[in-house]
């Protein structure tokens, strides 16, 4: 069967968020007997740790074309026809309009949004998990386009979906706290996050720090984070291979607000989030009044960590609140989205 393209950058400026959904679309299409190409601007270094062992073909632009280019739309319609796509996936913030019409024509397109500030989004299918995302002008900015809206679409990797299945230990049996600021973690808010936490916490309380692939200086930061003096309190960790099982044991986590909410919540973690970057801040309103999470705006770290504090001591909070995720994010969104790009079909 006929792969489906997907076209989509990473680095430490725009994180790796964009590409971590798609491959959790990725593998959901792979379950479903069809396979993925991922095409990606230059350079693609963080793109190519993202996928190692997928098995997903990752095509690289050439240096000279600007992402969201004319140019590059050019080039990546003419992978899609010589390669007879399904369908294509775009997810980015350089994609304008005009590039969404010359890859259209190219075959079914679908479009990750976040925000709706596209002038218009001509395309075949509309995907955003955020609880929001149904008060967004989406009718009004497509022509009749197919939507995959709410946490019900939540795009949750494989490797969190078979953690699912595995089951997880009682909550009131995880004595840890995850700390992780994502993939590139733009405000630094690691390092003063954990120091200001580990005194907050009771000694027997083990704080897991996950740092991500494309945080910079990340020597430096782990250097740093092992002279807190901690000791066995503190285990920290650089892009592992294996997030789940370090994810499921946490007992509380502290992250930034984009997908690893998503996967946090399915797995019945509760979450302190921290919104980070702007387009987190439209559903920092949405999700603020949602029992599953405890929505902070980053202005001070003691504020972090006096809510991780208040959590922490509070029991029966953070279980309702990890009941209340898993009743809203089941981790099964890739699927469902996946169902519906293998719908799409050309006019």
């Amino acid at each position: 069967m006929a792969d489906v393209l997907f076209r989509v950058d990473a680095s430490t400026v725009i994180g790796v968020g964009h590409v971590m959904r798609c491959k959790a679309l990725a593998e959901a299409l792979v379950e479903r007997g069809v396979g993925a190409v991922f095409v990606v601007a230059h350079p693609a270094e963080v793109v190519h740790r993202l996928l190692h062992g997928t098995g997903f073909d990752v095509l690289v632009l050439p240096a000279r074309v600007v992402a969201g280019s004319v140019e590059d739309a050019a080039c990546v319609g003419a992978i899609a026809r010589e390669r007879a796509v399904r369908a294509l996936v775009l997810d980015g913030y350089q994609f304008t309009p005009d590039y969404m019409v010359q890859l259209r024509a190219s075959g079914p397109l679908a479009v990750l949004d976040d925000m709706a500030t596209q002038p218009a989004l001509p395309c075949d299918l509309i995907i955003n998990s955020a609880p929001h995302a149904f008060d967004l002008p989406y009718a009004t900015l497509t022509q009749g386009a197919d939507t995959a809206l709410g946490p019900a679409f939540s795009l949750i990797r494989k490797e969190i979906r078979d953690q699912i299945a595995r089951g997880s230990v009682c909550l009131s049996q995880r004595s840890s706290v995850l700390v992780t600021f994502g993939g590139s973690d733009p405000l630094a808010l690691t390092l003063p996050l954990v120091r200001g936490l580990l005194p907050v916490l009771p000694p027997q309380v083990v704080v897991d720090v996950l740092v991500g692939p494309a945080v910079a200086g990340v020597a430096q930061l782990m250097a740093d984070l092992q002279a807190l003096g901690a000791g066995a309190r503190l285990r920290t960790y650089h892009a592992p291979p294996q997030l789940a099982p370090i994810m499921a044991r946490a007992g509380l986590a502290i992250t930034a607000g984009g997908g690893t909410v998503g996967e946090l919540v399915a797995l019945g973690v509760p979450v302190v989030v921290a919104v980070v970057v702007d387009n987190q801040e439209g559903a920092a309103s949405a999700e603020g009044d949602n029992p599953a999470i405890d929505m902070r705006q980053p202005g001070s770290v003691t504020c972090l960590v006096h809510a991780a504090g208040r959590l922490w001591a509070d029991a029966p909070a953070r279980d309702a609140m990890a009941r209340a995720g898993q009743a809203v994010v089941d981790g099964q969104g890739a699927l469902r989205v996946a169902d519906k790009v293998l719908q799409l079909r050309v006019d």
